[in-house]
């Protein structure tokens, strides 16, 4: 039996495959909200869990039309999101700035007080009209007690919590509850608003996708959001590998090396609350980050809204000028003090010209970007230059910071895990990181807007490859999937899926960084199907 799957090989390498290939071979692209899957569920007690730190802030940044001019201040009404889910239920994360909670007209009806609305097209249908599959569920802000049970009807559990700077509203919707499955790859239509009343006459309406106020009643308005392959753990970074160069130059869009890879929030601000005068509109200062790593490199990315780049004090230190600053524990040691793992790097906003050098003293290739909305950073440091291994499950002490500087007083430190000012000399602040194998991501096809639902194995890319390919396949059902990778004596040199998968498009990524240049197989097998490529790795 060997020798005959050898010949078959063998054979198989001459022939000429033909594959049906999407369109493009494109991936998600960036106006789909990715939700991950979480190992660990939050309480819902309208408290920020670590696992939310994992989870990418959406900004509501849409004011449905017909509401009046916002007040541009940053306390009036300004509101972000998180969501995720597990194999239970769905969970969702919202913050609200808001300078008036009393959020209400005498009398009104529970649309007309602050509230948040969720909407959801189960199917992905996009119709003109809600069926079996859309929903409209509304949670008010418990000011009016007398009205909560009625106000309130979106189902599960859910809590609100008043903030020094207004409120946070979380909530667990179990999966009976809702009208589409709780599997990976799985779209739906999807659509949020936040609304903020202070008087009869003053409300504004904040949405993520539209600012057509009709999503009550006809989905087309909706978003799209996927049920990502993604998983995540309490207080664990995913650090993922990525599959294609990443050329350092400010710009993100350029790279597919950053593709499918997890924003994350920086939303900690340093020493605690953030007092209410430090930020007076929404652009005053925001920042997120992406991180990832190859065999060569660690890579950051760093985006920075801003509405003031002069970003530094006359005569100060370096610390005292709009930078990013990046922490690492190389042996996750947790000491109280830095040994030779432990390193803090600096890169300054490069807006002093004869002062970035000395100020931006951390190691490899970065480059600052002006933007519309303020500047982005991206650095990749070199494998000798680290203090850990580039390998799949190492695991690291990490933190990470964004400083603005607008005048000697006005100065803010957001960060992704502590806010704890001693990072600079205590390793025992940091968050925990761990180095992970790429996102899987879904592939769609852009004419469909869904997922194809066919069994099909599609060309790798690039082909011919050194070190790393990409090879795609679609499932047309849920089942135990192997996907390996044969030499041209059939001959078995990696396994690179065996479990069960659901129906849809799939991606996996291949390494041959250990093996020799030549002919190489792919093979796709279900329990009922099978399928093989040829590649070839040429070093």
């Amino acid at each position: 039996m060997r020798n005959m799957f050898r010949v078959l090989l063998i054979l198989m390498a001459v022939m000429t495959l033909s594959f049906n290939c999407f369109a493009g071979e494109t991936t998600v692209t960036d106006d789909i909200l990715m939700i991950p899957y979480t190992f660990d569920a939050p309480t819902i007690d309208g408290d920020l869990d670590d696992i939310w730190k994992n989870v990418t802030a959406e900004r509501m940044l849409i004011f449905e039309a017909g509401a009046p001019d916002p007040d541009p201040l940053f306390a009036d009404h300004w509101s972000i999101y998180r969501v995720m889910y597990d194999s239970d239920n769905f969970y969702l994360f919202l913050e609200v700035q808001d300078d008036s909670t009393e959020g209400h007209i005498s009398g009104a009806a529970p649309w007309e007080m602050d509230n948040m609305e969720l909407f959801i097209d189960g199917g992905n249908e996009r119709a003109a009209a809600y069926d079996g599959n859309d929903v409209q569920w509304r949670w008010v802000y418990d000011a009016i007690d007398s009205n909560l049970v009625s106000a309130s009807q979106g189902p599960g559990e859910f809590s609100f919590k008043d903030t020094d700077h207004g409120y946070n509203l979380e909530m667990a919707i179990p999966y009976d509850s809702l009208t589409f499955s709780l599997d990976p790859g799985t779209d739906i239509g999807f659509e949020i608003s936040c609304k903020d009343v202070d008087s009869e006459i003053y409300h504004v309406n904040r949405r993520w996708w539209t600012d057509d106020g009709n999503a009550w009643n006809n989905p087309q308005v909706f978003g799209t959001a996927s049920l990502d392959y993604r998983e995540i753990s309490s207080g664990v970074l995913d650090i993922r590998e990525n599959l294609s160069d990443i050329e350092v130059d400010g710009a993100m869009n350029d790279d597919e090396g950053w593709y499918g890879l997890p924003e994350f929030p920086m939303e900690v601000y340093e020493n605690g609350d953030l007092p209410a005068e430090k930020l007076s509109t929404w652009d005053d200062f925001q920042a997120s980050f992406w991180v990832s790593w190859d065999a060569d490199n660690l890579y950051v990315f760093v985006k920075v809204i801003d509405d003031s780049l002069e970003g530094h004090i006359a005569g100060a230190a370096p610390w005292e000028m709009d930078n990013t600053e990046l922490f690492i524990d190389g042996g996750y040691e947790r000491a109280a003090a830095y040994d030779d793992n432990d390193v803090q790097w600096r890169w300054v906003y490069d807006a002093i010209d004869s002062n970035v050098v000395s100020a931006s003293q951390g190691p490899g290739v970065f480059a600052f970007l002006d933007t519309d909305e303020g500047y982005n950073f991206e650095l990749s440091i070199p494998a000798d230059s680290l203090t850990f291994d580039l390998e799949e499950g190492e695991q690291i002490g990490f933190e990470i910071s964004c400083k603005d500087v607008d005048s000697e007083k006005l100065n803010i430190n957001r960060r992704w895990w502590t806010e704890d000012g001693n990072a600079w000399n205590n390793p025992q602040v940091f968050g925990a990181a761990e180095l992970m194998a790429p996102v899987e991501v879904a592939i769609k096809d852009p004419d469909l807007g869904n997922e194809l639902k066919k069994f099909a194995l599609n060309t790798n890319y690039p082909n011919p490859f050194n070190p790393s390919t990409t090879i795609p396949f679609t499932l047309d059902a849920r089942e135990q999937v192997t996907v390996t990778v044969h030499n041209v004596l059939g001959q078995k040199v990696a396994t690179l899926v065996d479990g069960i998968m659901s129906a849809g498009s799939h991606k996996v990524s291949f390494n041959g960084a250990s093996l020799p240049s030549g002919i190489y197989f792919y093979r796709l097998q279900t329990q009922s199907k099978l399928a093989t490529g040829k590649m070839m790795l040429l070093k």
